[in-house]
């Protein structure tokens, strides 16, 4: 599966991540880029609060999405 994190970087998403990636599926993580992003991770830089920055989600389509 193809998952979209907005964050992903730390708490329950770190976790997360680590376990979906562990299973072989692709992780993207939208962020800031105020924290370093494992390896094997697409990291897609980033603030929610920007339009722009959110368009650039539009080239990609994912199964699932975790806030």
């Amino acid at each position: 599966m193809k998952v979209l994190f907005y964050g992903g970087t730390r708490f329950v998403g770190k976790a997360l991540v680590s376990r979906l990636l562990s299973k072989g599926h692709e992780i993207f993580v939208f962020t800031r880029g105020k924290l370093p992003v494992p390896k094997k991770i697409i990291h897609l830089k980033g603030d929610r609060s920007n339009d722009e920055d959110l368009n650039q989600l539009t080239e990609h389509s994912f199964d699932i999405i975790v806030d």
